[in-house]
């Protein structure tokens, strides 16, 4: 495993610099629904669910609204704090675990675990992806479900654009330029 402080996404800052773009309020919105499809879909109507990556907390709080004990797990200590601050005002409880998703491990602990937006795959050795799968095996329950999202090779190519602009809340405009990398399974992004 690579040390932390060879993967990009290591770097605080880029999650602090980009939080408003990232996770503008429209994204806590569509989290309810979200969490409503996968509840539908799964079947797991409450018990423990371990929210992976969770990020700033847009489905810890749609699943701890719904009574489920809620585990949020993220590397980044700003994310996880806006998580922590989301439940709060939700005046909601979960648990808040400052940890990578490669070593997270409690097993046969959960009846569901969830990992959105993306955040599965940013590893650049596989043997790292392969070591969260076998986390994520561990740690649910017997009959336990996990649900990852993921982008397809046939949505991207349909809607890849090499270079991008976006306005920040702030004004600035982000440019990036993307790169499709190992056969359409990876994209690299550089943005100045």
């Amino acid at each position: 495993m690579a040390s932390d402080r060879d993967e990009w996404f290591a770097d605080e800052s880029i999650w602090k610099d980009l939080y408003p773009f990232t996770f503008p309020e429209s994204a806590f919105a569509v989290a309810e629904e979200q969490v409503e499809k996968i509840l539908r879909l799964t079947g797991v109507g409450g018990g423990k669910v371990l929210d992976l990556c969770c990020g700033p907390g847009r489905h810890a709080v749609a699943l701890a609204k719904r009574g489920f004990a809620v585990t949020a797990v993220d590397r980044t200590r700003f994310l996880l704090e806006h998580a922590r601050t989301r439940v709060g005002q939700a005046s909601l409880s979960a648990e808040f675990v400052l940890e990578d998703m490669r070593r997270f491990s409690r097993p046969e602990t959960f009846d569901l675990i969830i990992n959105f937006f993306t955040s599965f795959g940013y590893f650049v050795n596989q043997a790292d992806d392969l070591r969260v799968l076998e986390r994520v095996r561990e740690n649910l329950k017997p009959g336990g479900v996990f649900v990852l999202e993921m982008v397809s090779k046939e949505r991207l190519a349909r809607s890849f654009q090499a270079t991008t602009s976006r306005e920040l809340p702030n004004g600035d405009l982000l440019f990036e330029r993307h790169e499709i990398v190992d056969d359409w399974t990876r994209v690299h992004t550089a943005g100045r």
